[in-house]
């Protein structure tokens, strides 16, 4: 359990960085690399979890969608 914890963690530092850069430069000039000097993390543990920067990117997008969501959204199309 402490594996998948950690490895959750990990996933979201990804994830925190890659919107940070993104913010910060634009999508064309992040790097991999900066990615993972900014998450704390490897160039490995990044393709382990995404397997790629456009999946990156992707999951980047759900996430703030899915933040959007349910802070703004979440029970207007409830009965």
């Amino acid at each position: 359990m402490a594996k998948y914890a950690s490895s959750e963690r990990t996933r979201e530092a990804i994830i925190t960085a890659t919107g940070e850069l993104v913010a910060e430069r634009g999508f064309d000039n992040v790097s991999i690399r900066a990615i993972a000097n900014r998450s704390n993390t490897n160039v490995g543990s990044i393709h382990y979890h995404f397997g790629s920067k456009e999946k990156l990117f992707e999951a980047v997008l759900i996430y703030v969608i899915d933040w959007i969501w349910g802070r703004y959204f979440e029970g207007i199309f409830d009965e």
